[in-house]
């Protein structure tokens, strides 16, 4: 007889087909129902970045159990997912007959989970069935025009969505779940129904004025040309065309160009009065939706998320609306193509909009009139100055040629230099000569923290 697997944690999402029973649906349709939530289910959750065979699946023949790995972070299964699989059941639904239509219920808790031959098993599984099973919850579906409708456990809202800068708390309604065994309280959201848009009353509502730049780094040195070049847009000659300015500041992984615009941001943030905007949008990895970040701008203007409408193009237009005549500074951080840029910049032509990215961002030149701002590596002397920020001036000058050597081993690249600095001052018994010319010194990710870490930051591969 096999040993039992040791009970593990997982977070568990758990969906369930409205009316799968229906005596209209015939078996074929039931066949495409079931083909038609897996389908939708590993589209979601691989456009979140959920790598889908990671996950543990048990067929629930209306539905299905979802058990997602510990290191997926849980504000994943709150922040985007609820919103794609909407859209996906939505897309399904339009290219499918009435039998074949899916509307979904879906659960979210997370416990310990005990294996034996014959499945999975636990009290938290069942937590998330009886949620499921709740009137209120049922009624909430059937009430809406959307397609899912989603309940969370009080531990799950409390500890994840009201962390979750995304998810949108406020929008949550609690309801009592009394079903057998189980009386607990639980919140249920309806991501795709929409809403009537509406501008909140001034008067009514002050408007807040955002301040949302991230902190930026004291380690600063150089830039003087492209900061001077950023000072001219606060000119604005944008503003007699009646549209808002936008400039793409450029160039590879690790050059810095995060840095840079955190440093202008804050050294005009008071030429914005009306505040500043800020997001990652995570070009480099698993994108951030427009809507999701949409979301969060208009719910830092002052826009109860009841009103934020659910599709894209609503939100763009109703962000558009509440910005005109404010005067913002917009930071798109890390953005990977023109589509995903293009719905987050405001109307005003007092607005001043600043694009990180990898890419040139053609489409922004073309069709919004950007401003396209390369940005190429430190020289020599603001690489050793950027050593001495981390390590002090004395090291540095006591070692000039390991100083040049470890200078351009790390490529004149910011982030590599600041990596390299990190590993010389965590070894400061070391010479630098010695550190630069220690074959076995490599840095992986872990060393760091930072998956965005580029390749040359990784200094055994700085020679190639």
């Amino acid at each position: 007889m096999p040993h039992p697997r040791p009970a593990l944690h997982r977070t568990i999402f758990a969906v369930d087909v409205e009316g799968f029973g229906d005596s209209k649906r015939t078996n074929p349709h039931r066949v495409a129902v079931r083909c038609g939530v897996y389908r939708a289910l590993r589209r979601a959750f691989t456009r979140v970045g959920i790598l889908w065979a990671d996950c543990e699946l048990n067929d629930c023949g209306d539905g299905v159990l979802v058990l997602v790995p510990p290191e997926v972070p849980k504000a994943f299964l709150v922040d985007s997912l609820p919103l794609e699989l909407a859209e996906a059941l939505s897309e399904h639904n339009r290219s499918s007959p009435e039998g074949e239509r899916i509307r979904l219920r879906a659960g979210l808790h997370a416990g310990e989970i005990n294996f034996d031959e014959h499945g999975v098993s636990s009290s938290s599984i069942n937590h998330v069935f009886r949620l499921m099973e709740a009137p209120a919850f049922k009624a909430a579906l059937a009430d809406s025009p959307g397609v899912l409708a989603l309940v969370t456990s009080q531990w799950f809202y409390e500890e994840v969505v009201c962390h979750s800068v995304h998810a949108a708390a406020e929008s949550y309604r609690r309801i009592q779940v009394s079903v057998k065994e189980t009386s607990a309280d639980a919140w249920i959201v309806l991501p795709d129904q929409e809403e009537p848009p509406r501008v909140p009353e001034l008067h009514d509502n002050p408007t807040p004025v955002p301040r949302q730049l991230p902190v930026h780094t004291p380690h600063f040195v150089g830039r003087a040309e492209e900061l001077g070049q950023l000072d001219k847009l606060l000119d604005n000659p944008a503003r007699e065309a009646g549209t808002v300015q936008v400039t793409s500041l450029y160039g590879p992984a690790g050059i810095g160009k995060t840095t840079l615009a955190l440093r202008w941001a804050h050294q005009a943030a008071d030429r914005f009065p009306d505040g500043q905007l800020h997001v990652d949008l995570r070009g480099a990895g698993n994108p951030l939706r427009p809507e999701v970040a949409l979301r969060g701008f208009l719910g830092a203007l002052g826009v109860p998320h009841a009103q934020v409408p659910v599709s894209l193009g609503a939100q763009a237009a109703l962000y558009r609306t509440v910005t005109t005549g404010r005067k913002l500074l917009v930071l798109l951080d890390n953005a990977r193509d023109a589509e995903q840029v293009r719905p987050l910049l405001p109307a005003s032509p007092d607005c001043l909009v600043l694009v990180t990215s990898r890419d040139q961002l053609p489409g922004l030149v073309v069709r919004e009139g950007a401003r396209p701002m390369p940005l190429d590596t430190l020289s020599d002397d603001e690489s050793a100055s950027l050593l001495a920020k981390h390590l002090g001036w004395d090291r540095v000058a006591a070692e000039p040629e390991a100083v040049a050597a470890l200078v351009r081993r790390c490529g004149r690249q910011p982030l590599a230099l600041a990596v390299a600095a990190t590993r010389a001052a965590l070894t400061p018994w070391l010479s630098l000569g010695s550190v630069e010319s220690d074959p076995r010194w490599t840095l992986g990710v872990g060393d760091t923290g930072d998956r965005r870490v580029p390749a040359r930051c990784h200094v055994g591969l700085g020679r190639t």
